[in-house]
Parts: C-alpha cells; sequence; structure tokens
C-alpha cells in the first residue's frame, strides 16, 4: 500500500522554500532559536524544525530526533567538533536554567552557525523521515483505514501548498495514530488528520483537499485541548496553531 503513495521529490529549490516555511513556523526567522528551550518543555529542541533532544532518563511521551539529523547532516557538513566527542551521544545540559547559562558559550554558538548553515539538509531530513515513518505506520492501519489514508494523502500530494502543509504539519505535531501521544484515546498527529477529512467536503464547489485538511486539523487540535489535563493549559496554544494552519492555504 505504502507503493500507492504519490510522494513527490523535492527540486532543491523546493527544499529551500520548505526550509524557510518551517523556520519561519518554529523560530521566526530567529537564529537564537536554532537552540531553544521552552519553559513548558522537559527538553530543548534544535534547527529550523525545533528537534528535540531528551534528557538522559527522560520520561517524556516523545521521540527524539535531534541525534538523528546530526548523523545525516555530518554526511555532507562537519559538525561542530564537541557533538564528536560525545560518547553516548547525551544532552550535556541537566536541564534549562543550565542550558541558557552556557548559551552564548561556544558550544551552543557553533551548533547555531552549523544549524544555520545546513537548513536544506534539514528540509530533505523531515522529507525523508516523513516517507520512511509512512510507509511503517501503514502496515499499522487496517486495510480501511489505509485505503482512506491514501486516498486522501494523495488529493493532498498533487499541490505544492498541499506537499508543504503536510510536510509541515508532520513536524509540527508528529506523524500521529500513537497510544503514546493521545489524551483520552484521541490523537492529532498527521495520520489521526488525515483520517478525519471528510470525502463528501472535498467534493463540494470551492471545497479543496487542502481546505478539508486544514478543518481536520483545527477539529483535532482543538479536541486535543479539550481533553487535555486542565493543568496544562493547553487553550491558550489554539490561536497560535490555528494561524499557522490557516497559512497553509495562503502558502505561495
Amino acid at each position: 500500500m505504502a507503493s500507492a503513495l504519490l510522494i513527490p521529490n523535492l527540486s532543491s529549490a523546493q527544499l529551500n522554500q520548505l526550509a524557510l516555511k518551517i523556520e519561519q513556523n518554529e523560530t521566526a526567522g530567529q537564529k537564537d532559536y536554532l537552540t531553544y528551550w521552552s519553559k513548558n518543555e522537559a527538553f530543548p529542541s534544535f534547527g529550523i524544525g525545533h528537534f528535540i533532544w531528551l534528557p538522559k532518563n527522560s520520561q517524556a511521551p516523545f521521540q527524539q530526533t535531534f541525534p538523528d539529523l546530526v548523523q545525516f547532516i555530518s554526511k555532507t557538513k562537519s559538525p561542530p567538533y564537541w557533538l564528536l566527542k560525545l560518547h553516548p551521544f547525551e544532552l550535556p545540559w541537566q536541564n534549562r536554567t543550565e542550558f541558557y547559562r552556557a548559551f552564548n558559550d561556544e558550544a551552543l554558538t557553533r551548533l547555531r552557525d552549523w544549524l544555520a548553515e545546513s537548513k536544506t539538509e534539514q528540509a530533505q531530513f523531515i522529507v525523508n523521515q516523513f516517507v520512511e515513518k509512512v510507509a511503517q505506520k501503514l502496515t499499522q492501519l487496517s486495510p480501511e483505514q489505509q485505503r482512506i489514508f491514501v486516498q486522501n494523502l494523495n488529493l493532498l500530494m498533487l499541490t505544492e501548498p498541499g506537499v508543504y502543509a503536510v510536510l509541515d504539519y508532520y513536524n509540527f505535531k508528529g506523524l500521529g495514530a500513537n497510544s503514546q501521544e493521545q489524551y483520552q484515546g484521541q490523537g492529532w498527529g498527521l495520520v489521526d488528520v488525515v483520517l478525519n477529512m471528510d470525502a463528501k467536503k472535498m467534493s463540494a464547489v470551492h471545497h479543496t483537499a487542502l481546505a478539508e485538511f486544514v478543518d481536520s486539523a483545527k477539529e483535532k487540535l482543538l479536541t486535543r485541548t479539550k481533553n487535555a489535563p486542565k493543568t496544562k493549559n493547553e487553550s491558550r496554544w489554539l490561536t497560535g496553531w490555528f494561524k499557522r494552519l490557516n497559512g497553509y492555504l495562503t502558502h505561495d
């Protein structure tokens, strides 16, 4: 079934455009945000896609991606030497306070420089990870879910704005259909959103697959905030999330 997916090969120009869009969404184009540790998270994020690097023994229900990114980029661009010396490859900072105390030291400064010089490679890494993980995830879906997912994803992949929306959302909220990334049994990742798209709406006048994808994503993220523990107050993020989704409809 994975072979039925219409995933285009992106040109260098398209990868550059993808990198710029994702960078703007994740870092607002500010170099300092290429190495970032949010007050709301128990781990730092790096690069244009805010790739996760988990502290040792972290209990966070997310899969880290930064170590794999470093390995991928290192094939063509040598990383800062201190990264090569890490054995094992573990996060050197124990907490956010320690991280920002070292923010302007040589290690993080060189890392930001390296990440600023490898934006296209980071975009290619996102694409490669997407292709690999979608193929794996398809094997875990029922035959009917596979049919719906492939049908809807292929409709999105017919246009460049659709390709961008799919890849950005995948990087933004993950692949989905993952029991570890759900609240009350409801997920919000790419697979959850694509399976939730309404074929009847897509056949209506002026309601394209991309518009339905955005509507479906808003529905899933709204459900997420309703199901989340009240102490997390996730509804405060909805405005920013919806702004990002609306940007898919004006992508040029």
